[in-house]
């Protein structure tokens, strides 16, 4: 099916709009992809050094920091408080190097082995799209942000905020609402005024093409009557058969010419042939 002119510029106009939206809008949910990734990150290290510096005033006082850290009810409120700090932490725990955990903000999970998620750090650095896509991968995944604990500069422990990027996504579909109903509505404006725009544009364009049009008929008719003309030389029989009456009239006059050449012979032969001789 072919589009006309109107129909193309109508097309061409709504895509090229189109494709503006959505790299508009692209560009945006990743910048608060990485705004929410960041807030986040932010938060857990707000709540690992909140963690960090009661941890540490626990095991100056000396003993085993392993029982005196489970033990503390300081370290137990800062963690328990953690969850309702930010909602998108999902836990809060200090877990020993070997895994074990020492505290967290679940009870019933002390003493269990606590796998290892991946660092939030590590996906900031990375591009948009990957960020992107482990927002909204599945169900969401969790990514932990880590401080080390030190114990006479060896490493015994380790501070784990786990971030869950499901509310993550929760907020970038809140945000992004606004921003559908803004591409949907520059679409069809856009649609409008390009409507408008080609009755009003493509006016000249069609008396343009009209008269080409014409003139292509004119000289197409021109190349026919020309190939129909007979060529010079033909004779003015062919000339009579292909009805051109100038041939024809031009063979009559010579025939008639040629029956007086012979009548006037007829006539002074036997005034010849009868005169006396000398």
């Amino acid at each position: 099916m072919r589009l006309g002119i109107k129909a193309k510029q109508v097309l061409g106009v709504t895509t090229i709009v189109g494709l503006v939206v959505v790299a508009l809008s692209a560009i945006q949910l990743s910048a608060l992809a990485r705004m929410n990734l960041e807030e986040s990150a932010a938060r857990g290290g707000l709540l690992s050094s909140a963690i960090f510096q009661r941890a540490r005033a626990v095991v100056a006082e000396g003993g085993d920091p392993r029982a005196a850290l489970a033990a503390d009810p300081g370290i137990r409120s800062l963690l328990e408080s953690s969850i309702a700090y930010s909602p998108n932490v999902t836990y809060a725990a200090i877990v020993a190097a070997d895994g074990t955990v020492i505290a967290h903000s679940d009870p019933t999970l002390q003493g269990t082995h606590l796998a290892r998620e991946p660092a939030l750090e590590t996906l900031l650095e990375q591009h948009a799209l990957a960020q992107l896509g482990a927002i909204y991968q599945g169900r969401g995944r969790t990514f932990e942000v880590v401080q080390p604990l030190l114990l006479n500069n060896v490493t015994f422990g380790s501070i784990r905020i786990g971030v869950s990027t499901l509310l993550i996504r929760q907020d970038l579909n809140t945000a992004l609402r606004p921003a559908v109903l803004t591409a949907a509505a520059a679409l069809l404006i856009a649609m409008v005024v390009a409507m408008l725009l080609a009755q009003v544009v493509l006016r000249p364009i069609h008396v343009i093409s009209s008269g080409l049009s014409r003139r292509r008929v004119r000289r197409a008719r021109q190349l026919v009557q020309r190939r129909q003309r007979p060529p010079v030389g033909r004779s003015r029989a062919a000339g009579r058969r292909a009805g051109n009456p100038r041939v024809g009239r031009r063979a009559a006059r010579g025939r008639r010419g040629a029956v007086r050449d012979r009548r006037r012979a007829a006539v002074r032969q036997p005034a010849a042939v009868c005169a006396p001789p000398a």
